[in-house]
């Protein structure tokens, strides 16, 4: 600051350019700062004090340079290396961040293609995945580093090679195990296979019993559900992976078994019971139950008559477990029973039932009633077959 031996006030101008010196601030303070200063110029400067009546003296005219700005590091790529082969599923440009000395922001200008380098991306990330690769081709690829001020510095350029396509890996059938048994009704064929590309895969599954004509899935998943077998049967599968390319691989034959058909359990009466009497002709309605282990879905016949050696077939191929059957007599032992078929060969007899109808009521009988407990007696023998 300057001394004034009046003791005025003091006042500053400050002089400032590059080369010709302008009057850029009036000031009572002792700094200023200039704006617009650039990197790598030389500028010149003076202060020129003046007291309250006008009295000036002057400094020396200085001069300085500003520093150059500075490069950015050289980018360092670091994937893929230089002539690396690699697959089109890893293709993903990465370098290290390049520091400026000068503390400027930096961008990265990529360039990348098939022998012609193309400036794909200008960004800040140190990362880029080009698109559209594809198997068994060079590419060449740089990075520019430019700060906020235009400086740049370059990478080498490096090349790499994409891996021809690669067929999947041999499928491998998982469940059932080979040569196992399972349900005919129902088996869930597993397999797992991987691909080294990474390609989507997709499966045809074939089946089939021995001896008789293969059957084909084609699937994404790597699981499928047969459904309906022929039970007591022998049968062989294998699985064919194929990738986007079309290049395929095909499993082992493996070979399971299904279980035998079960015949279904023997039919149960229910109504009316064996042997039961005094049956309403009218009311009438033959049941049974049965069941079949394998879930299998039964039919059955019904036979019926008034003779254990002549039965008649009277419902036949019926899904119910139930029949009626038809207008009855008075006073008559009928005998019946029924069959039950799982579809798969195996029949099921029930034992022989019978049963009676009550007698038609006579009206002379009614008479007998009046003879008192003697007649009624009588009348209960002949009425319940006794």
């Amino acid at each position: 600051r300057s001394t004034d031996a009046d003791g005025d006030s003091v006042q500053y101008q400050v002089y400032f350019g590059e080369g010709k010196l302008t009057l850029v601030s009036t000031q009572s303070g002792t700094q200023y700062t200039p704006t617009g200063i650039e990197r790598g110029k030389e500028y010149t400067w003076k202060v020129i004090a003046i007291d309250s009546l006008g009295a000036k003296s002057e400094s020396p005219v200085y001069t300085f340079k500003t520093k150059p700005n500075s490069s950015p590091t050289v980018p360092k790529l670091t994937f893929p290396t230089d002539k690396s082969q690699i697959g089109v599923e890893q293709v993903k440009l990465g370098w290290d961040r390049s520091t400026d000395a000068d503390g400027d922001s930096v961008q990265y200008q990529v360039y990348f293609g098939e022998g012609k380098l193309t400036l794909l991306s200008t960004q800040s990330g140190t990362q880029y995945t080009p698109t559209g690769i594809e198997r068994g081709k060079e590419y060449t690829w740089k990075v520019i580093a430019i700060d906020s001020l235009g400086a740049k510095s370059e990478s080498p350029v490096y090349t790499f090679k994409t891996i021809l396509n690669r067929p999947p890996e041999k499928p491998n059938l998982t469940a059932p195990y080979n040569k196992t048994t399972v349900d005919y009704k129902m088996v869930t064929l597993i397999w797992n296979c991987n691909d080294p590309d990474r390609d989507t895969l997709e499966y045809e599954l074939q089946y089939w019993e021995k001896g008789s004509t293969t059957k084909k899935v084609t699937t994404k998943t790597t699981q499928y559900t047969v459904r309906n077998l022929q039970p007591d049967s022998t049968y062989e599968w294998k699985v064919i992976a194929t990738d986007t390319y079309g290049a395929k691989t095909e499993s082992n034959v493996q070979t399971f078994n299904t279980v035998e058909n079960r015949p279904p359990s023997r039919p149960g009466i229910i109504s009316p019971s064996n042997e039961e009497k005094n049956i309403d002709p009218k009311e009438v309605k033959l049941k049974w139950n049965c069941s079949d282990p394998d879930e299998d879905p039964l039919k059955y016949d019904v036979y019926f008559g008034t003779s254990k050696d002549k039965l008649s077939l009277i419902k036949s191929n019926i899904t119910e477990k139930e029949a009626d059957p038809g207008t009855l007599e008075h006073g008559t032992t009928y005998y019946w029973k029924v069959t039950a078929n799982d579809g798969n060969e195996n029949t099921v007899e029930s034992e022989i039932w019978e049963f009676k109808t009550k007698p038609k009521v006579d009206p002379i009988l009614l008479i007998a009633l009046g003879a008192g407990a003697v007649g009624i007696l009588i009348f209960a023998i002949w009425y319940l077959g006794i």
